[in-house]
């Protein structure tokens, strides 16, 4: 995670440039990268952070797999 001291800058961590937002934006909000496409999502309003918005998705697809896993063993 990265971040500048604008409250609509914040920084892409995958390529390091500058994101510029006309509007302030919401936690949650997915933005993509001018510069080379990452999808990012809003960590933090004030400073702006931004991160990838794919981990999120990644941590609940693992969840998801480990709790199938589990009912295979219990029999559920």
């Amino acid at each position: 995670m990265m971040t500048t001291e604008s409250k609509n800058i914040g920084i892409c961590p995958e390529c390091g440039a500058e994101v510029r937002l006309k509007k302030t934006p919401y936690v949650g909000q997915a933005i993509t990268c001018r510069h080379c496409d990452s999808v990012l999502e809003v960590i933090s309003r004030f400073p702006l952070e931004l991160d990838w918005a794919e981990a999120s998705w990644d941590d609940d697809f693992n969840d998801t797999e480990v709790d199938r896993a589990d009912r295979r063993k219990s029999g559920r």
